[in-house]
């Protein structure tokens, strides 16, 4: 739930760090397992279930408050504008273009060419990445969608490209 508790909730519950509200969210995604958090500074929160290193805090610790996203150096991923989850998986788009990816790879989710998990973000390699505007995952998609994946289908990782017009 994110506000320190692992009961179920009938309502709405504010997400906390020791007891205080997080505020200033830009943007929330969630699988049901763990979460992700856009802060307004371009960092990222997470929290929830982490047994592959879904949450990218370098650890393998279920969170029931949000943790820092954190980057090889241990210190907060910067400039996020773009956040998505898979089943066992994260990935981030930064401002610069480069796409991010970290968690659960069995199948190739995180785009690195390997199976090897990572319990931090991960810098995909490639091309055009001035055409990349967001990222998305297809855990558990069942009907085609207009992205590039890499990796296995389901689940796999989607670079978001603009759609043509006209």
């Amino acid at each position: 739930m994110g506000d320190g508790g692992t009961q179920q909730r009938a309502h709405p519950v504010a997400v906390t760090v020791s007891g205080v509200a997080v505020t200033g969210l830009q943007a929330v995604v969630s699988n049901g397992n763990h979460s992700l958090a856009l802060k307004g500074d371009g960092t990222l929160l997470a929290w929830g279930y982490n047994n592959n290193g879904q949450l990218g805090d370098g650890t393998t610790t279920n969170r029931t408050e949000p943790v820092p996203v954190l980057d090889a150096a241990s210190a907060p991923l910067v400039g996020i504008i773009a956040l998505e989850v898979g089943n066992d998986h994260s990935l981030a788009l930064k401002s610069d273009g480069t796409v991010w990816a970290w968690g659960y790879n069995g199948n190739s989710q995180l785009g690195d060419g390997t199976t090897t998990r990572s319990l931090v973000p991960l810098l995909l390699q490639g091309d055009n990445r001035e055409t990349i505007t967001g990222v998305e995952s297809d855990s558990g998609r069942r009907q085609p969608q207009p992205v590039a994946e890499v990796g296995r289908n389901t689940p796999g990782l989607g670079l978001q490209r603009p759609r043509p017009t006209g």
